[in-house]
Protein backbone atom coordinates (compact mmCIF):
# COMPACT_ATOMS: atom_id res chain seq x y z
CA UNK A 1 0.00 0.00 0.00
CA UNK A 2 1.24 3.46 -0.90
CA UNK A 3 1.97 5.41 2.31
CA UNK A 4 0.98 8.68 0.65
CA UNK A 5 -2.54 7.34 0.02
CA UNK A 6 -3.14 6.15 3.61
CA UNK A 7 -6.05 7.93 5.23
CA UNK A 8 -4.90 10.11 8.09
CA UNK A 9 -6.62 10.06 11.45
CA UNK A 10 -7.58 13.31 13.14
CA UNK A 11 -5.16 14.09 15.94
CA UNK A 12 -6.03 15.06 19.51
CA UNK A 13 -9.76 14.32 19.30
CA UNK A 14 -10.12 12.73 22.72
CA UNK A 15 -7.64 14.51 24.93
CA UNK A 16 -8.14 13.93 28.64
CA UNK A 17 -9.54 16.89 30.57
CA UNK A 18 -7.25 19.13 32.53
CA UNK A 19 -6.96 18.31 36.26
CA UNK A 20 -9.91 19.47 38.35
CA UNK A 21 -12.27 19.15 35.40
CA UNK A 22 -15.68 17.59 35.79
CA UNK A 23 -16.88 15.34 33.01
CA UNK A 24 -20.45 14.08 32.78
CA UNK A 25 -21.84 11.00 31.17
CA UNK A 26 -25.43 10.43 30.01
CA UNK A 27 -25.68 6.96 31.58
CA UNK A 28 -26.60 6.46 35.23
CA UNK A 29 -25.44 3.12 36.66
CA UNK A 30 -26.95 1.73 39.81
CA UNK A 31 -28.91 4.74 40.99
CA UNK A 32 -32.62 4.86 41.68
CA UNK A 33 -32.75 8.66 41.43
CA UNK A 34 -31.33 8.76 37.91
CA UNK A 35 -28.23 10.75 38.88
CA UNK A 36 -24.89 9.21 38.04
CA UNK A 37 -22.45 8.14 40.74
CA UNK A 38 -19.63 10.70 41.11
CA UNK A 39 -16.04 9.49 41.25
CA UNK A 40 -12.99 11.59 42.08
CA UNK A 41 -9.85 10.37 40.29
CA UNK A 42 -6.57 11.56 41.83
CA UNK A 43 -3.29 11.07 39.94
CA UNK A 44 -0.38 13.32 39.02
CA UNK A 45 -0.20 11.69 35.58
CA UNK A 46 -2.78 13.61 33.47
CA UNK A 47 -2.86 10.94 30.76
CA UNK A 48 -3.64 8.15 33.21
CA UNK A 49 -6.17 10.34 34.99
CA UNK A 50 -7.90 11.01 31.68
CA UNK A 51 -7.87 7.34 30.68
CA UNK A 52 -9.44 6.29 33.99
CA UNK A 53 -12.04 9.05 33.61
CA UNK A 54 -12.86 7.96 30.06
CA UNK A 55 -13.20 4.30 31.11
CA UNK A 56 -15.57 5.19 33.94
CA UNK A 57 -17.60 7.67 31.88
CA UNK A 58 -18.18 4.98 29.26
CA UNK A 59 -19.82 2.99 32.07
CA UNK A 60 -22.05 5.92 33.03
CA UNK A 61 -20.19 7.46 35.96
CA UNK A 62 -19.55 11.19 36.40
CA UNK A 63 -15.88 11.88 37.02
CA UNK A 64 -13.80 14.72 38.38
CA UNK A 65 -10.00 14.69 38.36
CA UNK A 66 -7.39 16.11 40.71
CA UNK A 67 -3.60 16.08 40.28
CA UNK A 68 -2.60 15.58 43.92
CA UNK A 69 -3.99 14.86 47.37
CA UNK A 70 -4.33 18.53 48.32
CA UNK A 71 -6.40 19.28 45.21
CA UNK A 72 -8.48 16.19 45.97
CA UNK A 73 -9.25 17.38 49.51
CA UNK A 74 -10.38 20.72 48.06
CA UNK A 75 -12.62 18.95 45.54
CA UNK A 76 -14.04 16.68 48.25
CA UNK A 77 -14.82 19.65 50.48
CA UNK A 78 -16.79 21.37 47.73
CA UNK A 79 -18.56 18.42 46.14
CA UNK A 80 -20.53 15.29 46.83
CA UNK A 81 -18.68 12.16 45.70
CA UNK A 82 -19.47 8.46 45.94
CA UNK A 83 -15.91 7.14 45.51
CA UNK A 84 -12.26 8.22 45.35
CA UNK A 85 -9.68 6.48 43.18
CA UNK A 86 -6.17 7.65 44.03
CA UNK A 87 -2.54 7.10 43.18
CA UNK A 88 -0.08 6.58 46.02
CA UNK A 89 2.97 8.67 45.08
CA UNK A 90 2.11 12.28 44.17
CA UNK A 91 3.64 15.70 44.78
CA UNK A 92 2.33 18.13 47.43
CA UNK A 93 0.20 15.53 49.28
CA UNK A 94 0.50 11.80 48.56
CA UNK A 95 -2.35 9.31 48.45
CA UNK A 96 -1.83 7.71 51.89
CA UNK A 97 -1.66 11.11 53.61
CA UNK A 98 -4.79 12.24 51.75
CA UNK A 99 -6.67 9.12 52.85
CA UNK A 100 -5.66 9.63 56.48
CA UNK A 101 -6.69 13.29 56.30
CA UNK A 102 -10.09 12.23 54.93
CA UNK A 103 -10.62 9.78 57.77
CA UNK A 104 -9.44 12.27 60.38
CA UNK A 105 -12.06 14.68 59.05
CA UNK A 106 -14.74 11.99 59.49
CA UNK A 107 -15.27 11.14 55.82
CA UNK A 108 -16.61 7.66 55.13
CA UNK A 109 -16.18 7.81 51.35
CA UNK A 110 -14.78 4.56 49.90
CA UNK A 111 -11.25 4.79 48.48
CA UNK A 112 -9.51 2.65 45.89
CA UNK A 113 -5.73 3.03 45.73
CA UNK A 114 -3.98 2.26 42.43
CA UNK A 115 -0.19 2.44 42.47
CA UNK A 116 2.87 0.94 40.86
CA UNK A 117 4.67 1.00 44.19
CA UNK A 118 2.24 -1.55 45.65
CA UNK A 119 4.03 -4.28 43.67
CA UNK A 120 7.16 -3.69 45.76
CA UNK A 121 6.07 -1.95 48.94
CA UNK A 122 2.83 -2.73 50.75
CA UNK A 123 0.73 0.09 52.15
CA UNK A 124 1.34 0.92 55.80
CA UNK A 125 -1.15 -0.98 57.94
CA UNK A 126 -2.88 2.17 59.14
CA UNK A 127 -3.47 3.25 55.53
CA UNK A 128 -4.36 -0.24 54.28
CA UNK A 129 -7.25 -0.48 56.73
CA UNK A 130 -8.56 2.86 55.44
CA UNK A 131 -8.66 1.76 51.78
CA UNK A 132 -11.39 -0.49 50.36
CA UNK A 133 -9.31 -1.96 47.55
CA UNK A 134 -5.68 -1.61 46.45
CA UNK A 135 -4.67 -2.33 42.84
CA UNK A 136 -1.21 -2.50 41.26
CA UNK A 137 -0.49 -0.30 38.22
CA UNK A 138 -0.97 -0.88 35.46
CA UNK A 139 -4.42 -2.15 36.38
CA UNK A 140 -6.47 -3.73 33.63
CA UNK A 141 -9.69 -1.84 32.82
CA UNK A 142 -11.76 -4.87 33.90
CA UNK A 143 -9.94 -4.85 37.26
CA UNK A 144 -10.72 -1.17 37.72
CA UNK A 145 -14.39 -1.60 36.84
CA UNK A 146 -14.71 -4.61 39.16
CA UNK A 147 -13.04 -2.68 41.99
CA UNK A 148 -15.36 0.30 41.44
CA UNK A 149 -18.45 -1.92 41.49
CA UNK A 150 -17.25 -3.68 44.65
CA UNK A 151 -16.38 -0.45 46.46
CA UNK A 152 -19.69 1.21 45.57
CA UNK A 153 -21.61 -1.86 46.77
CA UNK A 154 -20.00 -1.76 50.23
CA UNK A 155 -22.29 -0.45 52.95
CA UNK A 156 -21.36 2.83 54.59
CA UNK A 157 -21.54 3.41 58.32
CA UNK A 158 -24.15 5.75 59.74
CA UNK A 159 -23.47 9.46 59.97
CA UNK A 160 -21.15 10.38 62.80
CA UNK A 161 -19.20 7.13 62.68
CA UNK A 162 -17.30 5.32 59.99
CA UNK A 163 -15.66 1.94 59.55
CA UNK A 164 -12.28 3.57 58.99
CA UNK A 165 -11.27 5.28 62.25
CA UNK A 166 -8.00 7.14 62.07
CA UNK A 167 -6.12 9.31 64.52
CA UNK A 168 -3.15 9.97 62.24
CA UNK A 169 -2.57 13.03 60.08
CA UNK A 170 0.17 11.51 57.91
CA UNK A 171 1.27 8.11 56.73
CA UNK A 172 4.56 8.61 58.63
CA UNK A 173 2.66 9.01 61.93
CA UNK A 174 0.68 5.85 61.22
CA UNK A 175 3.83 3.90 60.37
CA UNK A 176 5.56 5.06 63.54
CA UNK A 177 2.58 4.01 65.65
CA UNK A 178 2.26 0.53 64.13
CA UNK A 179 5.98 -0.22 64.27
CA UNK A 180 5.78 -0.27 68.08
CA UNK A 181 5.25 -3.80 69.37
Amino acid sequence: MDVANKPSLPMNQNLPPSPGTARSSPKTPGTATGSAMRILIVDDDPLLCGLHALLLEQQGYDTVTAENGQDALTQLASGDFDLVITDCKMPILDGPSMVLALRSAGSRIPVIMISGTLAFTPLPRAVAREVCIALVKPAHPKEILAAVATALAMPRASKGSHPFPSRFKTAAEADAYYMID
